[in-house]
């Protein structure tokens, strides 16, 4: 990964809201790509329904269909969490609270899990603040390196 931990830094200040990791324009087979590579990685994972841990079911268009009661996953990588609800199958999204991510290595960890989502739904995965999805701060496309799109500086008055 060539994308330096000070290069960063400042986008992992915790300013009260978590990072959406967003994959867009997604089908339930992208998902299940998605839910496959997962599995096949060597990342620890909890799926809960209601609270109650239950085993993710082989495929993942059942989680859809469901009741709608409350699923969660998270996928344990290394010192940083990622956190998926299912809100729809149109969107691939985890969230990630990014006082986990404060040196080079767990920003290692997300950089790795962005490429893992991307690899396996060949779409470009997005790390962006809570819920503007529209703002990316990093962007990983398939078989690429990371890259960093730095917020716009406020205009300055003379």
């Amino acid at each position: 990964m060539s994308l330096p931990w000070a290069t960063v830094a400042e986008e992992f200040v915790f300013d009260g809201s978590w990072h959406d990791i967003v994959v867009a324009d997604t089908t339930v087979a992208d998902w299940q790509a998605a839910i496959d590579a997962l599995r096949r990685a060597p990342l620890r994972t909890s799926f809960t329904v209601a609270g109650v841990e239950a085993p993710l079911p082989a495929d993942v268009q059942e989680v859809f269909d469901g009741d709608g009661v409350g699923r969660l996953l998270k996928v344990f990588a290394g010192s940083v969490t990622f956190y998926c609800h299912f809100f729809a199958a149109c969107e691939i999204e985890f969230d990630l609270d990014p006082r986990d991510v404060t040196s080079q290595g767990p920003l290692g960890e997300v950089v790795a899990f962005m490429s893992l989502l991307a690899d396996s739904c060949q779409k470009a995965a997005l790390l962006t603040p809570e819920n503007l999805h529209e703002m990316p701060i990093l962007r990983l496309r398939p078989g690429s390196e990371p890259e960093h799109v730095p917020r716009p500086q406020a205009a300055v008055s003379p």
